[in-house]
């Protein structure tokens, strides 16, 4: 009952200057919603099942392929958790549109919430094909699929901050200027969402996230690594001498504002920023992690030409048109990171394909960035 109460509609508000045209939907309350996350085994994906299962969703479904970018053990151990609460997660790939056809006959979902992709800037440059082939070849068969389903469930869809590049502003109209293949698969997928509607009326929601982190989070993202890299005495990496800043969204604070977005029914396509507009230098964050685990960090500073300096959330057409107010701070967002970390985390978690990025990152004045500059002269 609590957490269906914190979870209500938003009230309306009328600019569509700033909000876009959009109707919220009170016509059917949360408990009778049928939800299906794309990306279920990921850490927003897993959270937002158990939290929509927690709040009383009669019916939550997800969908990931477990694929090798950072350890399948666990994505694997996520879904083993949400099994626990009643909450199933297939194996199946969004590229398989005759499976989701099958779970539409059977679940009838009211909304699709896709958040299944390749993430990570750094080894997209490593690995393009597998974002194109994730981020906008199996997106677009989702689109596909889902514009020929009757009745159609309301789609909302994951972006990213790294869609602004290197900039301050980062209102949902700013130009889009992607430093990296991560980033530029993003936006393709929202270019294919707008041609979605104009040829097909199917109008959806986006959000672009803004670095979000928390228990049972990404090995490959800063405070995991950082977390682990401390704890073992490991060399900690700090990319542009540690002068990065970013806008550490909490992992309970994000979905509380994809849930608020869940309530809107789009006239248009409609993007939104999900994030904490208290930007955070990373050194900082460096500093919260080594406080937390009672360790002083061995720190190497590299040049990246993938890594924005900066990136503020601007989050003020959320917080206007929907309500969304991020609540936890960095400090209490770390302590928690770092206790489920000491609590939960094992080896196997800390493997992946995104181990493997050299391509992007040397030392000062040695790194292949400046290969990575000269070629794209």
């Amino acid at each position: 009952a609590g957490l269906r109460s914190r979870h209500r509609a938003p009230l309306a508000n009328t600019d569509e200057r700033l909000c876009g045209r959009f109707k919220i939907d009170r016509s059917r309350e949360l408990h009778e919603w049928s939800v299906l996350v794309t990306g279920g085994a990921g850490f927003i994906g897993g959270a937002l099942l158990e939290e929509l299962k927690g709040a009383g969703v009669r019916n939550v479904v997800g969908v990931d392929n477990f694929n090798t970018y950072y350890s399948p053990e666990l994505k694997r151990a996520r879904a083993r958790q949400l099994r626990d609460v009643g909450v199933q997660v297939h194996d199946r790939s969004v590229c398989d549109s005759e499976f989701l056809d099958h779970l539409q006959k059977e679940h009838m979902f009211t909304h699709v919430v896709h958040l299944a992709a390749y993430a990570g800037p750094r080894y997209s440059v490593r690995n393009p094909i597998a974002y194109v082939k994730s981020n906008v070849e199996c997106s677009t068969h989702l689109l596909e699929t889902i514009r020929q389903w009757e009745p159609r469930p309301r789609l909302l869809f994951s972006s990213t901050s790294s869609a602004y590049g290197d900039t301050h502003n980062t209102t949902e109209t700013a130009v889009l200027k992607p430093l990296h293949q991560y980033g530029a698969s993003k936006v393709a997928l929202e270019e294919m969402v707008k041609v979605y509607y104009r040829i097909y009326g199917l109008a959806a929601v986006g959000f672009r996230l803004f670095t979000v982190y928390g228990p049972w989070g990404r090995p490959d993202a800063a405070v995991y690594l950082f977390t682990e890299q401390v704890s073992k005495g490991e060399v900690v990496q700090l990319y542009n001498q540690g002068l990065c800043k970013r806008s550490f969204t909490y992992v309970s604070d994000a979905i509380t504002g994809i849930i608020k977005l869940m309530f809107l029914r789009p006239l248009e396509p409609n993007m939104f920023n999900i994030g904490n507009p208290g930007e955070v230098l990373v050194s900082d964050l460096l500093e919260l992690i080594e406080k937390e685990v009672g360790k002083q960090a061995k720190r190497e500073y590299l040049d990246s030409v993938v890594d924005a300096l900066a990136k503020p959330a601007d989050i003020t057409k959320a917080k206007t048109c929907v309500g969304f107010d991020p609540k936890v701070p960095i400090e209490e967002g770390v302590r928690l990171s770092v206790e489920w970390y000491n609590q939960h985390s094992r080896s196997v978690y800390l493997t992946g394909d995104f181990l493997d990025l050299n391509v992007v990152s040397g030392k000062t004045g040695k790194s292949v960035n400046v290969q990575l500059h000269e070629k794209r002269q």
